[in-house]
């Protein structure tokens, strides 16, 4: 036996676990592009990690919302321009309350790169990316199930050519909430979409899934035969949550000037 053999391999098996060589740990956008290409074939929606660190996560928890005052909700969009978000989004982490830089920057980080790996995963040129921040109230104590209509190809003619998605995450607070709704329960649920009590008794609130701390969600939008069917959580505390619409730049452009025409 090659005695001086063990000590060497034992050495190389301690440096590469504290290391964390690649092969150890998942590619986010490989796995996003997967469950993207999955959407469609009997699921709604799909949950995905996002490649957080363990720091990260910690670091997100820290969130402070002091400043919202009277509005629980305020809210941060970038449509296309996706670089722009490194400058813009400490401002608005800031102006909810937010002193500690640290912070700030992990946070701008995590949703600036999840923004590219998303866009990078679906093969789009741009995207709408949202961020939301809340504070605790009653508006969702019964669930509001929906799910998204179009954002763009609004032709109803032409319907669109490819099944369209959106990217949804929390890094604080409670998560989203999906609902595996069975095929046969669409058209019920479709003919009662605005009656957000028959809804509520209707899906039973037990057999809804939410992404894991860490976790996203892809959900298919704008299809009335297979969108995800979701709806905010019970706002009990803080939240952060984020949203990305992946588009061909003038899509996503497009959308924008409709939304706020000049």
């Amino acid at each position: 036996m090659n005695w001086f053999f063990i000590p060497l391999v034992t050495f190389a098996s301690i440096l590469f676990s504290n290391v964390g060589f690649a092969f150890e740990t998942v590619n986010p956008v490989e796995e996003m592009r997967e469950n993207i290409n999955a959407l469609g074939s009997g699921t709604s929606f799909a949950f995905v990690d996002i490649g957080l660190t363990e720091e990260e996560l910690a670091l997100a928890d820290r969130l402070k919302f002091d400043n919202l005052g009277a509005e629980t909700t305020k809210q941060y969009d970038r449509f296309g321009n996706l670089h722009l978000i490194i400058d813009e989004l400490p401002k608005f982490l800031r102006e909810i309350g937010n002193d500690d830089e640290e912070v700030i920057q992990a946070v701008t980080a995590i949703i600036s790169r999840t923004a590219y790996n998303v866009t990078e995963a679906s093969n789009k040129a741009s995207a709408w990316v949202c961020v939301r921040a809340s504070t605790p109230n009653h508006q969702f104590d019964m669930p509001r199930w929906h799910t998204d209509g179009m954002y763009y190809g609004l032709d109803s003619s032409k319907p669109y050519p490819e099944i369209v998605f959106k990217f949804g995450a929390v890094l604080k607070g409670p998560p989203t909430l999906l609902y595996p709704l069975p095929d046969a329960m669409r058209e019920t649920f479709y003919a009662n979409e605005d009656d957000r009590q028959f809804l509520s008794e209707l899906l039973d609130l037990r057999l809804a899934q939410s992404p894991e701390k860490g976790q996203g969600v892809l959900f298919i939008v704008a299809d009335n035969t297979m969108g995800g069917v979701h709806s905010e959580p019970k706002m009990d505390e803080n939240r952060l949550f984020f949203s990305i619409l992946v588009g061909d730049q003038i899509e996503i452009d497009e959308l924008n000037s409709r939304w706020h025409p000049q």
